[in-house]
């Protein structure tokens, strides 16, 4: 029995140290090479994956393959953080520059739609309107008129003075339940009972399987737990497999 568990030991701290290894390959040399990650993230990475190895080889525990995935996802977290942090500065900058701007050319038509189009983006679209108006005051395009309709109705369905139907995308007023066009339930519960009458026939069809596979899995996780170790063993050994191919697959193809 020693030497049983014993064997199943190695197979396990082998099995973590081939996940480790996969795990630094994509997450530190493939984004390093891809330039995802820039060098000053390189120590931390590094530095955690020396850590990882060190409580694979004294506890040999599962949780040991986390702490670098769980770091590179910190560091692409605080980058997109700053990254955002960055571009909204950027644009409050830009957009207080043209107000300025517009404040001392007030029939500037071009900087009227510029103003309007960021709020817009900003989905402020009282704001939007306004400069939108004023460039229409000064050329009524088109283009103008559009994007003033285009405001006005994302205004109204911001403030809920109007809804849009998922299904045919008509507009509806506030108190509308159904789509006057499709006759679409706008409540949820409603929805769900029309959805349901609706895919009725299919729901019998399949209704076997919905049942049927969810007790097929429980039955497999049930003798997995009984012979965890057999589990354990073919596991390790088809992802070995597996990652000896694809590291065969990637040297061949450098």
């Amino acid at each position: 029995m020693g030497l049983e568990s014993g064997y199943f030991l190695g197979l396990k701290l082998a099995f973590l140290l081939i996940i480790a290894g996969i795990e630094a390959y994509f997450l530190i040399f493939d984004k390093y090479i891809e330039g995802e990650i820039h060098i000053f993230h390189l120590p931390i990475l590094i530095g955690t994956f020396i850590f990882s190895l060190f409580l694979i080889i004294t506890k040999i525990s599962f949780f040991s393959i986390f702490p670098l995935p769980i770091c590179y996802l910190i560091i692409r977290f605080c980058e997109k953080f700053c990254e955002r942090g960055i571009e909204k500065k950027l644009e409050d900058e830009k957009l207080k520059r043209l107000i300025n701007m517009v404040k001392g050319d007030p029939y500037n038509y071009e900087l009227n739609v510029r103003i309007g189009d960021i709020y817009f983006e900003k989905k402020y679209y009282t704001e939007a309107l306004k400069y939108y108006r004023n460039a229409e005051k000064i050329n009524p395009t088109p283009e103008i008129n559009h994007k003033i309709k285009i405001a006005e109705r994302e205004e109204k369905i911001e403030k809920g003075e109007i809804w849009i139907c998922p299904e045919c995308s008509v507009e509806n007023m506030r108190e509308d339940e159904i789509c006057k066009n499709c006759g679409y339930i706008r409540d949820t519960i409603k929805s769900i009972k029309e959805d349901v009458k609706k895919h009725k026939e299919w729901i019998k069809k399949n209704l076997f399987f919905v049942i049927f596979i969810p007790f097929i899995i429980t039955l497999i996780l049930s003798l997995i737990k009984t012979a965890s170790q057999t589990f354990f063993f073919y596991l390790s050994f088809f992802i070995s497999i597996f990652v000896i191919y694809f590291l065969l697959r990637k040297f061949y193809s450098w």
